[in-house]
């Protein structure tokens, strides 16, 4: 079986958004599973094009910044203005 990109980052977003009765109330492994998508270019990617109100909820449960859903869309901002400079300098 190959394990692919998706699958991971997939994965990873299972993790993040693993109900508080799983976890017992712990939010560790689930902030660390956001931290592992926010630090790949696709899972920055992946988390930007996601409901605002599944990034509301991780909020509301304090697994990241309750205004992450602005701060991703800023940032998504950002990189594809890089994007463009890049492509305009090619």
């Amino acid at each position: 079986m190959t394990v692919t990109a998706k699958d991971i980052i997939n994965g990873l977003w299972d993790m993040a958004n693993t109900s508080p009765s799983k976890t017992r109330g712990k939010i560790g492994s689930q902030k660390s599973a956001l931290r592992g998508l926010l630090s790949m270019k696709v899972g920055l990617d992946f988390i930007v094009r996601r409901p605002a109100a599944e990034l509301d909820e991780l909020g509301r449960r304090e697994v990241c910044s309750p205004n992450l859903n602005a701060i991703l869309r800023e940032l998504a901002g950002v990189e594809l203005l890089r994007r463009k400079t890049l492509r305009a300098r090619a």
